[in-house]
């Protein structure tokens, strides 16, 4: 093992290390051929090499070379296995934060009569949460003659998701409502079109 580096920065000291070992965890007790081990971790292969070899230091995991190609596995009986394996199932247990934004939005609303589709746009989808401002959601409503009704039953409850997503990732949650009619208008004007180009979070989760 590396004397200079620490075990947990060996193995959990990057986001590539984390993606690797996702993956490996995932597929415990199997061979993987490294370029698919860093297609799975969505990797290039020059990333997941050097990561790989540091995580191979610490004893973590086994390569074996099959022809051409470097096949890896975890070692379960290895030192570090049986220190970073209960770690690195409490990492896999944490979800992200879109993962959480996605809860704080959907729970309250996918049951909600009348909601057609929920959009997620604006520099989330291009940039990722931590580097976007706000967090843009469009709400598409059923034609309806109880559209009004519902906007302001889903006007409440988005409200207290609003809250939570503030308290706990300083974001502001913006909120775009439409009416069936509404959106008639609006699908393509800049607004529409911007929304369109974003991820569906119901009914299909594109994300």
């Amino acid at each position: 093992m590396n004397p200079d580096k620490p075990l947990i920065e060996l193995c959990l000291g990057s986001p590539a290390k984390l993606r690797l070992l996702k993956t490996l965890f995932s597929w415990k007790g199997k061979d993987l051929p490294e370029n698919q081990l860093a297609q799975l971790s969505k990797l290039s292969t020059y990333g997941a090499r050097h990561a790989l070899s540091d995580i191979e230091t610490s004893g973590l995991i086994h390569k074996k070379i099959i022809g051409h190609s470097n096949v890896w596995t975890l070692n379960e009986t290895s030192f570090a296995f049986q220190n970073i394996q209960p770690v690195f199932e409490k990492i896999l247990d944490i979800p992200s934060p879109l993962e959480f934004v996605k809860k704080q939005i959907l729970n309250p609303l996918k049951n909600i009569e009348g909601v057609f589709k929920i959009f997620l746009f604006g520099s989330v989808p291009l940039l990722g949460l931590q580097k976007s401002g706000d967090i843009d959601v469009a709400i598409i409503l059923q034609k309806s003659r109880s559209s009004e009704r519902i906007k302001k039953n889903i006007e409440g409850v988005i409200d207290k998701s609003a809250e939570e997503i503030g308290l706990k990732l300083g974001k502001r949650l913006e909120t775009h409502l439409f009416t069936a009619e509404e959106w008639e208008k609006t699908k393509n004007m800049p607004l529409g079109l911007s929304i369109k180009k974003g991820k569906e979070l119901y009914p299909h989760e594109e994300i």
